[in-house]
Protein backbone atom coordinates (compact mmCIF):
# COMPACT_ATOMS: atom_id res chain seq x y z
CA UNK A 1 0.00 0.00 0.00
CA UNK A 2 2.71 2.03 0.92
CA UNK A 3 4.45 1.54 -3.00
CA UNK A 4 1.50 2.33 -4.54
CA UNK A 5 0.44 5.95 -2.41
CA UNK A 6 4.02 6.64 -3.42
CA UNK A 7 3.07 5.93 -7.24
CA UNK A 8 0.16 7.87 -6.60
CA UNK A 9 2.20 11.01 -5.58
CA UNK A 10 4.59 10.82 -7.89
CA UNK A 11 2.05 10.27 -10.80
CA UNK A 12 0.58 13.67 -9.43
CA UNK A 13 3.69 15.71 -9.36
CA UNK A 14 4.66 14.56 -12.54
CA UNK A 15 1.23 15.66 -14.35
CA UNK A 16 1.83 19.14 -12.41
CA UNK A 17 5.30 19.84 -13.70
CA UNK A 18 3.99 19.13 -17.31
CA UNK A 19 0.76 21.63 -16.63
CA UNK A 20 3.51 23.98 -15.61
CA UNK A 21 5.11 23.39 -18.64
CA UNK A 22 2.62 24.14 -20.74
CA UNK A 23 1.08 26.68 -18.98
CA UNK A 24 4.58 28.96 -19.49
CA UNK A 25 4.90 27.82 -23.20
CA UNK A 26 1.24 29.66 -24.05
CA UNK A 27 1.96 32.62 -21.94
CA UNK A 28 3.88 35.29 -24.13
CA UNK A 29 7.06 36.45 -23.36
CA UNK A 30 6.55 40.05 -22.11
CA UNK A 31 10.26 41.01 -21.40
CA UNK A 32 9.76 44.22 -23.06
CA UNK A 33 6.91 46.30 -22.09
CA UNK A 34 4.51 47.60 -25.23
CA UNK A 35 2.50 50.37 -23.95
CA UNK A 36 0.55 53.56 -26.77
CA UNK A 37 1.76 56.77 -27.39
CA UNK A 38 0.05 59.66 -26.37
CA UNK A 39 -1.82 61.64 -28.68
CA UNK A 40 0.03 65.24 -28.17
CA UNK A 41 3.24 64.04 -27.87
CA UNK A 42 6.26 64.16 -30.32
CA UNK A 43 6.52 61.32 -32.38
CA UNK A 44 9.82 59.72 -32.42
CA UNK A 45 11.86 59.98 -35.00
CA UNK A 46 12.60 56.87 -37.62
CA UNK A 47 14.12 56.52 -41.06
CA UNK A 48 15.50 53.73 -43.58
CA UNK A 49 15.12 52.41 -46.66
CA UNK A 50 11.65 51.16 -47.97
CA UNK A 51 10.95 47.97 -50.60
CA UNK A 52 11.61 50.22 -53.30
CA UNK A 53 15.35 51.41 -51.79
CA UNK A 54 13.67 55.37 -51.61
CA UNK A 55 14.96 56.71 -48.16
CA UNK A 56 11.91 57.37 -46.08
CA UNK A 57 12.38 59.24 -43.02
CA UNK A 58 9.88 61.28 -40.49
CA UNK A 59 10.76 65.22 -41.17
CA UNK A 60 11.11 64.02 -44.85
CA UNK A 61 7.23 62.45 -45.15
CA UNK A 62 5.61 65.49 -42.80
CA UNK A 63 6.74 68.14 -45.23
CA UNK A 64 3.83 67.09 -47.60
CA UNK A 65 1.35 67.15 -44.66
CA UNK A 66 -0.03 64.13 -42.09
CA UNK A 67 0.64 60.86 -42.59
CA UNK A 68 -0.50 57.83 -40.89
CA UNK A 69 2.03 54.85 -39.60
CA UNK A 70 1.16 51.40 -39.24
CA UNK A 71 3.14 48.37 -37.42
CA UNK A 72 2.97 45.04 -39.93
CA UNK A 73 3.42 42.12 -37.87
CA UNK A 74 4.40 39.75 -41.49
CA UNK A 75 3.11 38.53 -43.60
CA UNK A 76 2.59 35.19 -41.51
CA UNK A 77 -0.50 36.94 -40.10
CA UNK A 78 -3.84 37.20 -41.63
CA UNK A 79 -5.14 39.55 -40.06
CA UNK A 80 -2.28 41.50 -41.19
CA UNK A 81 -3.06 40.75 -44.36
CA UNK A 82 -6.74 42.08 -44.21
CA UNK A 83 -6.02 44.91 -42.42
CA UNK A 84 -3.37 46.78 -45.14
CA UNK A 85 -5.92 45.52 -48.09
CA UNK A 86 -8.54 47.30 -46.45
CA UNK A 87 -6.39 50.20 -46.39
CA UNK A 88 -5.29 49.86 -49.79
CA UNK A 89 -8.26 49.39 -51.29
CA UNK A 90 -9.39 52.50 -49.32
CA UNK A 91 -6.96 54.69 -50.72
CA UNK A 92 -7.38 53.30 -54.37
CA UNK A 93 -10.97 54.31 -54.04
CA UNK A 94 -10.96 57.47 -52.22
CA UNK A 95 -12.52 60.47 -54.55
CA UNK A 96 -10.88 63.13 -52.52
CA UNK A 97 -6.87 63.65 -52.07
CA UNK A 98 -5.42 60.76 -50.04
CA UNK A 99 -2.62 60.53 -47.59
CA UNK A 100 0.74 58.92 -47.17
CA UNK A 101 0.96 55.25 -45.42
CA UNK A 102 4.28 53.97 -44.18
CA UNK A 103 4.66 50.52 -43.05
CA UNK A 104 7.02 49.68 -40.32
CA UNK A 105 8.02 45.88 -39.78
CA UNK A 106 10.78 43.75 -38.62
CA UNK A 107 9.98 41.43 -41.63
CA UNK A 108 12.95 41.08 -43.69
CA UNK A 109 12.99 42.64 -47.23
CA UNK A 110 12.60 39.09 -48.88
CA UNK A 111 9.18 38.74 -47.91
CA UNK A 112 7.75 42.01 -47.90
CA UNK A 113 6.28 41.56 -52.21
CA UNK A 114 3.41 39.22 -50.32
CA UNK A 115 1.90 42.28 -48.68
CA UNK A 116 0.89 43.45 -52.43
CA UNK A 117 0.49 46.97 -51.27
CA UNK A 118 1.58 49.59 -53.06
CA UNK A 119 2.84 52.37 -50.07
CA UNK A 120 6.27 52.15 -48.83
CA UNK A 121 7.46 49.48 -46.37
CA UNK A 122 10.46 49.91 -43.92
CA UNK A 123 12.26 46.79 -42.44
CA UNK A 124 13.33 47.87 -39.31
CA UNK A 125 16.17 45.15 -39.16
CA UNK A 126 17.41 46.25 -35.68
CA UNK A 127 14.35 46.91 -34.15
CA UNK A 128 15.07 50.51 -33.63
CA UNK A 129 11.76 51.84 -34.81
CA UNK A 130 9.59 49.59 -33.33
CA UNK A 131 11.19 49.26 -29.85
CA UNK A 132 10.96 53.48 -29.93
CA UNK A 133 7.57 53.19 -30.53
CA UNK A 134 6.60 51.08 -27.74
CA UNK A 135 5.26 48.21 -30.25
CA UNK A 136 7.43 45.27 -29.96
CA UNK A 137 8.21 42.66 -27.49
CA UNK A 138 9.56 39.07 -27.87
CA UNK A 139 6.91 36.51 -29.35
CA UNK A 140 5.11 34.04 -27.51
CA UNK A 141 6.57 30.78 -27.00
CA UNK A 142 3.87 29.16 -29.38
CA UNK A 143 4.69 31.08 -32.04
CA UNK A 144 8.44 31.02 -31.24
CA UNK A 145 8.61 27.30 -30.90
CA UNK A 146 10.10 24.99 -33.50
CA UNK A 147 6.60 23.33 -34.60
CA UNK A 148 5.16 26.48 -35.25
CA UNK A 149 4.28 27.47 -38.90
CA UNK A 150 6.13 30.84 -38.00
CA UNK A 151 9.58 30.51 -38.10
CA UNK A 152 11.17 34.14 -36.69
CA UNK A 153 14.84 32.77 -37.48
CA UNK A 154 14.05 32.95 -40.69
CA UNK A 155 11.03 35.74 -41.04
CA UNK A 156 12.98 38.29 -38.88
CA UNK A 157 16.61 39.09 -37.98
CA UNK A 158 17.72 35.84 -36.58
CA UNK A 159 19.11 37.61 -33.34
CA UNK A 160 15.85 39.51 -33.34
CA UNK A 161 13.09 38.53 -33.17
CA UNK A 162 10.16 40.53 -32.15
CA UNK A 163 6.51 40.17 -32.51
CA UNK A 164 4.50 43.55 -33.07
CA UNK A 165 1.37 45.50 -31.27
CA UNK A 166 -0.16 46.80 -35.02
CA UNK A 167 -0.56 49.80 -33.97
CA UNK A 168 -1.55 52.72 -36.54
CA UNK A 169 -0.71 56.51 -35.66
CA UNK A 170 -1.35 59.87 -37.60
CA UNK A 171 1.60 61.82 -37.44
CA UNK A 172 0.84 65.56 -37.97
CA UNK A 173 2.88 68.22 -39.93
CA UNK A 174 4.42 69.58 -36.37
CA UNK A 175 6.15 65.82 -36.03
CA UNK A 176 2.94 65.06 -33.10
CA UNK A 177 1.20 62.56 -33.13
CA UNK A 178 -2.70 63.42 -33.50
CA UNK A 179 -4.55 59.72 -33.85
CA UNK A 180 -3.29 56.42 -32.44
CA UNK A 181 -5.26 53.05 -32.58
CA UNK A 182 -3.37 50.65 -29.97
CA UNK A 183 -4.53 47.26 -28.90
CA UNK A 184 -2.91 44.52 -27.22
CA UNK A 185 -5.77 41.82 -28.80
CA UNK A 186 -4.19 42.11 -32.40
CA UNK A 187 -7.65 41.15 -33.69
CA UNK A 188 -9.21 44.43 -32.96
CA UNK A 189 -7.31 47.08 -35.40
CA UNK A 190 -7.80 50.34 -37.08
CA UNK A 191 -10.45 51.50 -39.12
CA UNK A 192 -9.43 52.90 -42.72
CA UNK A 193 -12.81 55.12 -42.79
CA UNK A 194 -11.94 56.44 -39.01
CA UNK A 195 -8.52 56.97 -40.12
CA UNK A 196 -8.92 58.78 -43.58
CA UNK A 197 -11.93 61.29 -41.89
CA UNK A 198 -9.51 61.95 -38.67
CA UNK A 199 -6.48 62.65 -41.99
CA UNK A 200 -8.89 65.08 -43.62
CA UNK A 201 -10.09 66.93 -40.03
CA UNK A 202 -6.36 67.72 -39.70
CA UNK A 203 -5.64 68.83 -42.92
CA UNK A 204 -9.17 71.15 -42.21
CA UNK A 205 -8.01 72.86 -39.16
CA UNK A 206 -5.12 73.65 -40.93
CA UNK A 207 -6.71 75.64 -43.60
CA UNK A 208 -9.02 77.68 -40.87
Amino acid sequence: MVYTLLFCLILLDLKTTLSMKTAAIEQPALAVKSAPLKVGALAPYFSGIDQNGEFQSLDRIVQNGPFVLIFYRGHWCDYCASHLMKFQSGLDNLTIQGFPLILVTPEKKKFIHKTRVKFPIIHDNLNYITTNYKVASPPPETLAHPSSRVDFSDINDADNSVILVPATYIIGDDGTIKYGHFDLNYTLRSSFKEVAKKVQEIKASKLN
